[in-house]
């Protein structure tokens, strides 16, 4: 029978390398071909490459501000540039590490107009992701199930099934989990050119995957099921027993740790080297030729993805501060440096710089125009070199692929500063050390690796020593908006507990210190991201005090200052919410102005949410006032119908099935039923609506289709409250 063997390397993307490592970053090959790359401009792509690039590596400096700058210019400079969807990727990526869900959201959301496929199934991941590690699970199944129905071929499918695992298995529900993670793995591209070599990450585990319909049979007979992994320059191999993959009878999976330190075979462990390559042996023994044993071969070329940083005189923890006349430590791990059965050297250059503001006139890309109320011109910090230096740094052991060092920064006027091993700095000099990794898996082209410290002088080694006592505007509105956030958080509590005096108190407080952070803003050019928290934390400080007309003006006023804001959307819901709250008439129809502000908002991630809220707002006037809730239903359908990806659809489904139930029109909630269980697998609320399924099924006179649901909750839903009722219907019907 004809088998296909292929190999892959767990990569950095995978979150969760303990639990699954059935993924990859780059599938092999994809049924779903990239589109040609537009805009036929090659300068403009690689110019756009170029600033994501240097944005990058200002994120490893912990530059971060000036990166998130250069993210975002990169979309406005290149509009027509493909490479603006990475821009926006690596920003929801960004976002999503600071825990700022809906900022990441939207740069996810705009990844859905790449030409690549593979970008829009990452940027669809990362979302499940960032909803996942907010707690928000019914966002993170709508983002996830899209990878897996869109971009079933990616490994991006693999890693979406994990998540939903982990999603049911955090709402306890086991048997959904198990199914999901089952289906880990399936996604898995399949290679037929087995000779060709693909680079894989040195040090990490291997995964072979074999496809071979004799398997099964072989497994029933008691046959071992095998590969070998060999290394050719350690020489140390290793054989893998071979379990099945997923759901497909003719899937097998196996994988080996890599390691630099010694080894012996079948260990289980695989030594490996610098530049090593793995050849991975199987035996067909029954081929669609009729050959018997035939050995099919296919191999991995491993590199090393190099990573460095300054770290403490332990070499324990990595470092952002250096002391003043105190040796400096530099780490580099790159297995490929390890070319010598001896401890390797490699020496790097380093720089000492300082900032300096400069005005420069900014160049508009080919075919570019400027808009009105942009300027050419921008105050920047230019980097002043002062000193450089070179740095020797020596191989911790034979074949390890640590390299270390050490340079003493020393003040420039000072006697030792002359000296070897010494690099002439000032106190808030910023020290760079730079190395060229030839060979990584980001791609062919070398790669710059670059790791900073502050030199401070005294006893700590904290850059934030520096940034405590700085007159700098940034610094002083930043202490302005934390002390206000802090001043809210204190008057949400005392909201809570019934002190609404106290909680205004400290809401004035704190509006007292964005007042201070906006006269930082009117004479200084301070960071936008400081801006718009301010004016956040000022309206959620209105909203304390009860006080919404000044909210919605808040609102208003960032939106003129930055009609692109991601938060004034969010602002407008919160306000909806309270105004609903109060259950006045009047309150909850300002509720539904406010909320069609946010469905203003064309790429704003909340506009399902407030398409739902409108719906919500009609039912609570129609309930009041016993009138008509069709008018309210439609809304509903409305939301279903126009973002039906979003877990507001289901939510909206229910409460249309649940007012078929009431008026009694089962046929209907039947139908509607059947929807939500095909395109809402994952909906928390789904035991209920299957209890309620089979209650309409027992009120058209189904009994049986009314024990078989009844059943299904009880199975798949264990432990809850539908899962009690469902029991006690089950009796009553047996014994009927």
């Amino acid at each position: 029978m004809k088998s296909i063997v292929a190999c892959w390397i767990l990569c950095c993307g995978l979150a969760a390398a303990a639990s699954t490592a059935f993924a990859q970053d780059t599938p092999d090959v994809a049924p779903e071909p990239a589109a040609e790359r537009g805009p036929s401009n090659p300068m403009m792509e690689m110019r756009a490459n170029r600033m994501i690039e240097s944005a990058l590596e200002l994120l490893d400096s912990k530059q971060d501000e000036r990166a998130v700058k250069i993210l975002l210019s990169t979309p406005r400079m290149f509009p027509d540039a493909q490479a603006r969807f990475r821009a926006h990727l690596e920003l929801g990526r960004f976002y999503s590490q600071q825990r700022k869900v809906d900022e990441a959201v939207r740069q996810f959301q705009r990844v859905g107009k790449a030409e690549d496929p593979l970008w829009r199934a990452e940027a669809l991941h990362l979302t499940g992701r960032t909803y996942f590690n907010a707690n928000n699970y019914d966002a993170a199944f709508m983002a996830l199930r899209q990878v897996t129905n869109d971009y079933p071929w990616s490994s991006f499918a693999n890693q979406a099934y994990f998540l939903i695992g982990q999603c049911h298995f955090e709402r306890k529900r086991w048997r959904k989990a198990v199914e999901a993670f089952r289906m880990v793995g399936t996604a898995v591209p399949q290679r037929e050119d087995l000779e060709d070599v693909t680079p894989a990450e040195a040090g990490q585990r291997v995964f072979v995957r074999v496809k071979d319909k004799d398997l099964p049979v072989l497994s029933s007979l008691g046959q071992p099921l095998e590969v070998m992994l060999k290394a050719l320059d350690s020489g140390d191999s290793e054989t893998v027993a071979l379990a099945q993959l997923g759901r497909a009878d003719e899937d097998y999976l196996c994988s080996v740790a890599t390691t630099t330190e010694p080894s012996k075979p079948e260990d289980g462990r695989l030594q490996v080297r610098g530049g090593d390559r793995i050849t991975v042996y199987y035996v067909d023994q029954n081929t669609a030729d009729g050959n018997r044993n035939r050995e099919l071969k296919s191999s991995v070329q491993l590199v090393s993805t190099a990573a460095m940083s300054w770290m403490d005189g332990a070499f324990a923890e990595r470092v952002d501060g250096l002391f003043l006349g105190q040796p400096a430590f530099l780490q580099l791990k790159d297995v490929d440096l390890d070319t010598t059965d001896e401890p390797d050297t490699v020496i790097l250059p380093v720089i000492a710089r300082y900032k300096q503001k400069k005005r420069e006139e900014l160049t508009l890309p080919d075919g570019a125009t400027q808009e009105s109320g942009e300027t050419l011109e921008e105050e920047e910090d230019v980097w002043i070199t002062r000193n450089t230096a070179r740095i020797e740094l020596l191989e911790t052991a034979p074949h390890s692929g640590f390299f270390r060092g050490r340079l003493v920064p020393e003040r420039e006027d000072s006697e030792g500063a002359a000296r070897s091993g010494v690099i002439s700095v000032m106190p808030g000099d910023e020290i760079v050390a730079e190395y060229v990794d030839k060979i990584h898996l980001q791609g062919d082209d070398p790669r710059q690796v670059f790791t900073s410290a502050v030199v401070v002088e005294g006893g700590n080694v904290d850059p934030r020593s520096i940034v405590a006592t700085s007159a700098d505007p940034n610094t002083q509105a930043r202490k302005l908006l934390i002390e206000s956030q802090l001043l809210h958080d204190w008057g949400e509590i005392f909201k809570e507990v019934g002190l609404q005096s106290n909680a205004d108190g400290r809401a004035d407080e704190g509006l007292n210190r964005v007042e201070g952070i906006m006269s930082l803003y009117a004479k200084h050019s301070l960071d936008r991201r400081i801006v718009e928290e301010a004016y956040a934390t000022k309206w959620d400080l209105y909203l304390i005090k009860n006080d919404v007309d000044s909210a919605i003006a808040t609102c208003q006023a960032l939106l003129t200052i930055f009609p692109d804001t991601a938060l004034a959307d969010r602002a407008f819901l919160r306000i909806a919410q309270a105004q609903m709250k109060s259950g006045d008439e009047k309150d909850i129809k300002s509720a539904m102005d406010t909320l069609k502000r946010v469905l203003a908002i064309e790429d704003s991630p909340h506009r399902a949410e407030a398409q739902f809220r409108i719906a919500e707002a009609q039912e609570m006037l129609a309930t009041e006032k016993g009138g008509d809730l069709a008018p309210a239903m439609l809304a509903f359908e409305a939301c279903a119908k126009t973002y039906p990806d979003s877990p507001f659809a289901g939510e909206s489904l229910k409460r249309i099935i649940n007012y078929y139930l009431n008026v009694k029109d089962y046929s209907r909630a039947i139908q509607r039923l059947q929807m939500v269980e095909q395109d809402y697998p994952d909906a928390e609320w789904l035991d209920e609506m299957t209890l309620k399924w089979g209650i309409a099924l027992y009120r058209i006179g189904d009994k049986q289709g009314a024990i078989r649901k009844f059943r299904q909750v009880v199975e798949e839903y264990p432990g809850g409250a539908a899962a009690a009722k469902a029991t006690s219907f089950l009796n009553t019907l047996t014994k009927k």
